[in-house]
C-alpha cells in the first residue's frame, strides 16, 4: 500500500472521528473540515477521507453516502467503534436546571429517547467534540452537550420488477446481502437507488455481478472493495 499523506474528516479535535484515526493510523497527518462536502472534495491521489456512514440506533448516515456516491473516491476499509455518549456540563451544573442541549444532529437522534425525559431544547451543531468548546464559550451552567468520554453497490432503476431482478442476481451467485436501503433520486419522481452492501472474496463474481446487474438496472456503481476491522 502506497505511503497515506493526509486523511481529511469531518469534525474537529476530540471528536469520534479523530480517535478512529489516532488508533488506526498513528503515523498520518489528520485535518478536520466542517461537511462531508468539504472532507471528499479536499481528497488528492496521495490522500483519504474517513466519513461515518451507519450507526446501530439510527441507521445511515445518508449526508455522508449521498457525497460518496457523487465522488469518485472508493471505499477502501470499514472502520466498527463502539460510541458512549456522555451529558457533559460545566462544574457545578446540575441536570435539573439544564435548559439546551448541544451536539452533532446524528449524537442527538442516537440519545432522543433520554432527551425526550428531560424535555429540553436541542441545538445541532456541526460535531460533538465542537459542541464541548462551545458550551465553554457560552460559559452558561445551562447548557449541556453531548460528546464523547475522552460498501457497497448503487443500484438505480424505475422499471417494475427491477429490484426483484437484482436481487435474484445476488441469490444466484450465492452472496450474503448485509445492507438493504432505498433512498428517492433527486430530481426524478417515483424513482429510488438502492444502497447495498453484500460479502464477496472473488473478483470473478464481482465482475459476473457487475455484468448480470447492468442488464437489469439504469445505473450501477460499486462504492469499494472492503475489508473490517472492530475497534
Amino acid at each position: 500500500m502506497k505511503k497515506i499523506k493526509k486523511i481529511f474528516y469531518q469534525g474537529s479535535e476530540g471528536s469520534y472521528s479523530e480517535s478512529v484515526l489516532e488508533a488506526c493510523f498513528q503515523e498520518t497527518e489528520y485535518v478536520a473540515c466542517e461537511t462531508f462536502k468539504e472532507t471528499l472534495g479536499n481528497v488528492s491521489s496521495d490522500d483519504f477521507a474517513l466519513l461515518p456512514v451507519e450507526n446501530s440506533l439510527v441507521g445511515t448516515v445518508i449526508e455522508a453516502y449521498e457525497n460518496l456516491t457523487e465522488s469518485n473516491l472508493e471505499v477502501y476499509l470499514e472502520i466498527r467503534k463502539k460510541i458512549n455518549h456522555a451529558l457533559i456540563g460545566l462544574q457545578g451544573a446540575k441536570i435539573e436546571n439544564i435548559t439546551k442541549v448541544i451536539s452533532h444532529p446524528q449524537a442527538l437522534q442516537q440519545c432522543s429517547n433520554f432527551l425526550e425525559g428531560l424535555k429540553i431544547e436541542r441545538q445541532p451543531v456541526f460535531d460533538t467534540a465542537g459542541s464541548v468548546m462551545s458550551l465553554l464559550e457560552n460559559d452558561t451552567k445551562e447548557i449541556a452537550a453531548i460528546a464523547g468520554e475522552r460498501s457497497a453497490v448503487l443500484i438505480a432503476d424505475d422499471k417494475p420488477g427491477s429490484l426483484l431482478q437484482g436481487l435474484k442476481i445476488f441469490e444466484e451467485l450465492k452472496l450474503n446481502l448485509t445492507k438493504l436501503e432505498s433512498r428517492p433520486i433527486l430530481g426524478s419522481p417515483w424513482e429510488y437507488k438502492f444502497y447495498i452492501d453484500y460479502q464477496n472474496e472473488s473478483n470473478e463474481i464481482d465482475t459476473q455481478l457487475e455484468e448480470e446487474l447492468r442488464k437489469v438496472t439504469k445505473e450501477f456503481k460499486i462504492l469499494g472493495r472492503y475489508g473490517s476491522i472492530d475497534l
